[in-house]
């Protein structure tokens, strides 16, 4: 059905009344009747770009991770980061131990961290305090315009409840306020801590050292923190103690970096502390995802992360990437539409499958896999998507692979110039290729259901904590816009960079290894790709637009 715009649905400056990004598209022939009929609506500045809503709340955050070593930390750190980067919030980790080794410590055996070392425990403390100051310096910048959130976490052991107080006491006296939220790692399980330790000596702190030594020396560093470790409990907000108070003491007395009033009294500090102190803020992950407690998380950077923890294990899996085939479309060079493989898609996808199969039986094999499951396959609802699962889950060895078709998993939709060339669109509407090369990321194409990158960003999220919650291999089809974007998440590509990625055709392959996911690139012998012309990519006649583009020219493109 035709989607046609009336007065009321234009405003003052031009823009249309914009529908969801996951609404269903218009249909190919309906788009193009609008297009020859002029019937796209002019649009000006800021009408052409989507806004992400991080961009705009205002929340800044601290996640002090807690726990004994080889409990996970680092891994879940870093993937709290990955995932907040890729929803668009700015998060950066500060790592206690890499301050460590950058003062000449690397290396330290298990004596430096025995709790009777005075000395030693004062000079971890000392480097942990530092952390969290460079921390607070660095949310602020991030959000140095007044809106926007931010998080930075303190990857550090925060075993005891001395330690865990002068954190909060700290950040209680920051100004604007600060929410700290405690993220303690709990391991019982011999399985998982067996496989930490071993992962462990990877360390820089072991390096050239043999493994037997190393391990022993690591044993005994956990067992120096095991003497004194004391996990969160409900009551560790509520009354100051003698080393908090003397906290806040230093800290009234300029004896710190950290960011706060200067002409703030002891008594005010004293207050803003114990009201701050009364609810202690926390979050603990029990054996790698088996349990999840929450206490006083509240607010939108918060319930990101409670999704993402209730989501990560550390299981082995492999998650392949299958970019579609060749289109009737791409073959005409337009964007987006609902038509079916070509001939040359059809010759991919059954040369992509016989890859995936060799592929995913060497994975079995490798890990002694001796079971008849399947991956799955996720995959979009339109012809090409389906075709390619069709193909994909054909009987081999007695069973088929489930095939669960998700619209999330579409492609970037070019709303009302869906069905265009590229040469057409620059031709009739110069305003919109203008605006569309100065920002890639943020650009929304015009009309019912037309989507930047950043509403792409969005609608992947769900499917994004869908791949890290499954236990089981997965094979995901879709085009280059949101092989893009899951691309991006999995390698913590910096969201600017996003839509520039380049994206070959073939199976992209992500183990699951100690540190993330290991990352093959396998190309496809037979038939063709989609091509590079689609809504969500630059064909070649565009990167040289770029490059002949200024900065005038980009930045007046938004201003147009």
């Amino acid at each position: 059905r035709a989607t046609k715009y009336s007065a009321d649905d234009i405003s003052a400056d031009g823009d249309t009344t914009m529908a969801p990004p996951i609404r269903t598209r218009a249909r190919t022939h309906s788009n193009l009747s609008l297009v020859t009929a002029g019937m796209v609506p002019w649009r000006h500045g800021e009408a052409f770009y989507a806004k992400n809503p991080f961009s705009v709340i205002n929340e800044r955050v601290i996640v002090a991770m807690v726990g004994l070593p080889a409990r996970g930390k680092s891994y879940i750190s870093k993937a709290v980061m990955r995932y907040l980067n890729f929803i668009g919030c700015p998060t950066k980790l500060f790592n206690s131990g890499n301050k460590r080794r950058d003062q000449g410590l690397a290396g330290t055996d298990a004596k430096f961290f025995d709790a009777s070392n005075t000395n030693a425990k004062a000079q971890r403390d000392q480097m942990t305090m530092e952390c969290l100051d460079e921390l607070i310096d660095w949310l602020f910048d991030a959000t140095s315009e007044g809106s926007g959130c931010a998080c930075g976490i303190l990857d550090a052991t925060n075993t005891t409840k001395e330690r865990r107080q002068k954190l909060m006491a700290r950040c209680a006296l920051v100004k604007p306020a600060v929410q700290l939220i405690f993220l303690e790692s709990i391991c019982d399980d011999e399985a998982i801590l067996q496989n930490n330790y071993r992962m462990k000596l990877d360390n820089a702190d072991y390096e050239g050292r043999d493994a037997e030594g190393a391990l022993a020396d690591f044993l005994e560093r956990v067992k120096a923190y095991e003497q004194v470790y004391e996990r969160i409990d409900d009551d560790e907000g509520c009354a100051l103690d003698a080393a908090s108070n003397a906290e806040i003491s230093g800290l009234a007395h300029g004896e710190t970096s950290c960011s706060f009033p200067s002409e703030t009294s002891l008594e005010s500090l004293e207050d803003s502390l114990a009201v701050s102190r009364r609810q202690i803020s926390y979050i603990k992950l029990i054996d790698a995802g088996r349990k999840l407690l929450v206490n006083n998380c509240h607010g939108h950077v918060a319930g990101r992360l409670v999704s993402l923890l209730h989501s990560i294990h550390l299981g082995p899996r492999t998650v392949w990437i299958a970019v579609a085939g060749e289109t009737v479309n791409d073959q005409k060079h337009v964007l987006g539409g609902d038509t079916p493989l070509s001939f040359a898609g059809q010759e991919y996808a059954i040369e992509m499958c016989k890859l995936i199969n060799e592929r995913e039986t060497l994975s079995r094999s490798a890990a002694g896999v001796t079971t008849a499951h399947r991956a799955m396959v996720l995959a979009g609802t339109l012809k090409r998507y389906d075709m390619m699962a069709e193909e994909l889950s054909k009987e081999a060895g007695g069973r088929k692979r489930k095939v669960l078709h998700i619209q999330r998993l579409n492609e970037l939709c070019a709303g009302s110039l869906d069905s265009l060339s590229y040469d057409q669109m620059k031709a009739k509407y110069p305003n919109e290729f203008k605006a569309r090369l100065a920002d890639k990321l943020h650009y929304r194409y015009p009309g019912v259901g037309g989507e930047s990158y950043t509403d792409v960003i969005m609608r992947l999220q769900e499917t994004v904590l869908l791949l890290e919650q499954l236990r089981n291999d997965v094979i995901v089809v879709c085009d280059r816009a949101v092989c893009r974007v899951l691309i991006g998440y999995f390698h913590g590509t910096d969201l600017p960079e996003l839509p520039y990625m380049e994206v070959k055709g073939g199976v992209i392959e992500f183990k699951r290894n100690h540190s993330g996911f290991a990352v093959t690139h396998l190309p496809v012998a037979a038939g063709r790709a989609t091509c590079s012309a689609g809504p969500g990519t630059i064909a070649e006649s565009q990167s040289e637009e770029m490059k002949n583009l200024s900065l005038e020219e980009s930045q007046e493109a938004r201003r147009v």
